[in-house]
């Protein structure tokens, strides 16, 4: 499902001029920490990510992986809902 959607988001930059390429990362962290250390490595200038509600309960006890993201990207995030 997610190498789809990365190949969605990759043909939708494309119409736009803009060159993407997707990278695989399988990993056994969160989500949060795998993105945190791909901007360490890859040192962007901005963050995009898309920003989607869980329930109240589901946030609750695992937390928001944008919530953590805002509380820890060194670089600017931007959200799209």
């Amino acid at each position: 499902d997610a190498e789809r959607l990365a190949g969605e988001a990759v043909d939708f930059l494309d119409l736009h001029g803009i060159k993407a390429t997707p990278v695989p990362i399988p990993s056994t962290m969160s989500a949060d920490k795998v993105i945190i250390a791909q901007v360490e490595e890859i040192q962007p200038r901005l963050l995009v990510m898309g920003a989607y509600g869980q329930s109240i309960w589901r946030e609750f006890v695992f937390g928001s992986t944008t919530t953590r993201l805002l509380e820890a990207s060194p670089v600017p995030l931007l959200l799209c809902r």
